[in-house]
């Protein structure tokens, strides 16, 4: 009798976790819709979006006391810069070394606001990823790419979670994240790999292409695979380092904002790594 209305707890539990990330996923729908429609509201969004990340760990970190005239100058430089770049003909070398000092300056001042080198090494790996992603989004392209880039994190987090707690067995990594499993890890990345090549595979048999850049570029079999592979492995890393910083700060999660999801950084972590990736995946193709 026991064991019967454990079961039941657990089964409730579980509707009630998924309930949640469904329903933060509806309220995440209209955003998406306007990142789609227009590219200026999408800039407003990366905006908005770094100004909450970056508030987040410093609330986290135990800094409140940022203004948010501050924060929006922040958001701006990082997600502004390639208009800047357009405008005065930066080249690729010009555009690294602004995005690099910009994050040494914003890694400099979180280790004088908190004292914690670590987290401010984590602040530094956002500023260049929320900085890669506004790059990303000045491309012809851009907008499709960062929507294809988010639906194949999403099946990764949905697979992730769905086969980790379906199939259990050994901890990924129960130091940092005590409730992801290596079987958790292995279906977010067979997802992603699955996700990628459902984008992007047509693109290959159609011999369509897209422009990076000003110039085309039409992905292999091969690079769709080892893209979607990667994606996959890096977004999980984003999630372990954020998870990581998440503890020794002493939190659960960033905030509350999203139902289901908790804070900004926690929706966003799997991109820490993969926008950065994204561009050198290009470069390189």
């Amino acid at each position: 009798m026991c064991n019967k209305g454990l079961v039941r707890v657990i089964q409730f539990h579980t509707f009630s976790g998924t309930a949640q990330r469904f329903v933060g996923f509806i309220l995440l729908l209209p955003l998406i819709a306007a990142f789609w429609y227009s590219a200026i509201l999408a800039t407003i969004m990366f905006v908005v979006i770094s100004v909450l990340m970056f508030r987040e760990l410093g609330t986290m970190a135990g800094v409140r006391s940022l203004p948010l005239g501050i924060l929006l100058a922040l958001g701006g430089m990082i997600n502004l810069w390639p208009f800047a770049a357009a405008i005065y003909g930066w080249s690729i070398p010009t555009m690294f070394v602004f995005v690099i000092g910009l994050a040494l300056i914003c890694r400099i001042a979180f280790v004088r606001l908190t004292g914690d080198h670590r987290v401010a090494d984590f602040c530094l790996m956002m500023v260049i990823c929320v900085a890669s992603g506004s790059f990303i989004l000045g491309l012809p392209e851009g907008r499709f790419l960062l929507l294809a880039l988010a639906l194949v994190i999403a099946c990764c987090d949905c697979a992730a979670y769905f086969v980790g707690r379906a199939v259990g067995g050994p901890r990924l990594a129960p130091a940092i994240s005590p409730n992801k499993t290596i079987s958790g890890a292995l279906g977010g990345t067979m997802a992603t790999l699955l996700a990628a090549v459902l984008l992007f595979g047509p693109m290959d048999l159609l011999d369509l292409e897209f422009s990076i850049s000003g110039e085309m570029v039409m992905l292999s079999w091969f690079q769709i695979i080892a893209g979607g592979l990667v994606i996959g492995l890096l977004a999980q890393i984003g999630d372990l380092l954020e998870s990581a910083v998440k503890r020794r700060l002493g939190f659960k999660d960033s905030s509350q904002l999203i139902p289901g999801h908790g804070g900004v950084l926690d929706r966003f972590d799997g991109y820490l790594l993969t926008l950065p990736a994204m561009i050198l995946f290009f470069m390189l193709a």
